[in-house]
């Protein structure tokens, strides 16, 4: 799910996901409105740079052992 997610399928599940990142997104300050944080999340994900984080996590994480 999380790849599907990840890969821009749209329904329930991206729409969780892009809602919980703006509310980390909110915490963090780095976004001034709920509008704006789920524009920068969205984006992420469009735009392949979530996907990438998640391979990049998962290489370093398979690396380390």
């Amino acid at each position: 799910i999380i790849r599907d997610v990840l890969g821009g399928t749209p329904g329930p599940h991206r729409d969780m996901v892009v809602l919980n990142a703006a509310a980390a997104l909110l915490v963090a300050e780095v976004a001034s409105d709920l509008r704006e944080a789920i524009g920068m999340a969205s984006a992420a994900i469009d735009k392949g740079r979530a996907a990438a984080a998640l391979e990049t996590l998962t290489r370093v994480s398979h690396s380390s052992r």
